[in-house]
Order: structure tokens, then C-alpha cells, then sequence
């Protein structure tokens, strides 16, 4: 994801007032398929506001195509992303944040 998109979403939602980009939100670039990116965004949120009370992932891919069509790699890609990222995060944040 660019750097550009980023500033693109935080503006969007300040616009649309559902949140404040200065006080309450903040964009952290992280690779979901990339443990150590998952865990350098983790320590900086950590940083930033300490342990999260939620936490959201809304990264996900997807093609319109038949499951015939679709080679392995990018099913085992779509998986990555879609579903084990999601359990990886949850490796980088105590058990307190998970209750």
C-alpha cells in the first residue's frame, strides 16, 4: 500500500467526520504476509496508544474467477492474506488484549 493512499484514506475519514486524523487515528504501513512487519506495526501501535482494545484487519484479495481457473499460488496467496494473517496478528499482542 503507498504512502499516498494512506494520506488518501486519513483524509476521507476526517472528512466524512468518523473520526479526527490528529488524535484518534492513525495509518500503520504493515505487509500481513510478513511476520516482521506485523510485529514492527504492532510495537509502533504499542508506542503509540499502548495495548489495543480492538484491533482490525481489514486486508483481503480476491479475483473474479472460476476456482478452475485460479493458479495455486495465487489461491495459497489469498489464503496468506485473507485467513493466517489473522492469527499471526494475534501472536504479537498479549493475552490481556485478547480477552
Amino acid at each position: 500500500m503507498s504512502e499516498s493512499y494512506s494520506c488518501t484514506a486519513t483524509k476521507l475519514l476526517t472528512q466524512t467526520r468518523l473520526t479526527r486524523a490528529d488524535s484518534t487515528m492513525a495509518f500503520f504501513k504493515c505487509d500481513v504476509t510478513e511476520p516482521a512487519s506485523i510485529a514492527e506495526a504492532a510495537r509502533q501501535l504499542r508506542l503509540k496508544w499502548g495495548d489495543p482494545s480492538i484491533l482490525i484487519n481489514n486486508a483481503g484479495i480476491g479475483k473474479p474467477q472460476s476456482i478452475i481457473d485460479t493458479p495455486n499460488e495465487f489461491v495459497a496467496k489469498i489464503f496468506q492474506i485473507n485467513i493466517i494473517s489473522h492469527f499471526c496478528e494475534l501472536t504479537f499482542h498479549d493475552s490481556e488484549t485478547l480477552r
